[in-house]
């Protein structure tokens, strides 16, 4: 198949504990996004000893009204969360080939 597009992990440490929105923000000042369930599984898969041994982050889907998607850094899992709640996050850039 065909690339759709290239991704980078920004370096960034996040600040912990915040919400969806506050997260999304974050990445935003970085000029980036939150991964999302694909970036993650590459990052987890390729550069487990650049995130943090347990915890969740932020993803950047998001499901329904009142939920997104978080991803746990022991495991890989992935399950759904309030966005008020207080998480990780991991930021990214995607470039077109």
């Amino acid at each position: 198949g065909s690339i759709d597009y290239h991704v980078v992990k920004l370096p960034e440490t996040p600040p912990t504990n915040q919400n969806h929105g506050a997260q999304v923000a974050w990445a935003k000042s970085l000029g980036g996004k939150l991964a999302n369930k694909r970036e993650m599984r590459l990052i987890q898969a390729n550069l487990q000893d650049t995130l943090p041994t347990s915890g969740w982050c932020w993803l950047e889907e998001e499901n329904g009204s009142s939920d997104a998607w978080v991803c746990y850094f022991l495991h890989g899992g992935d399950i759904y969360s309030n966005r008020s709640a207080g998480g990780g996050a991991v930021a990214v850039r995607r470039f077109n080939p």
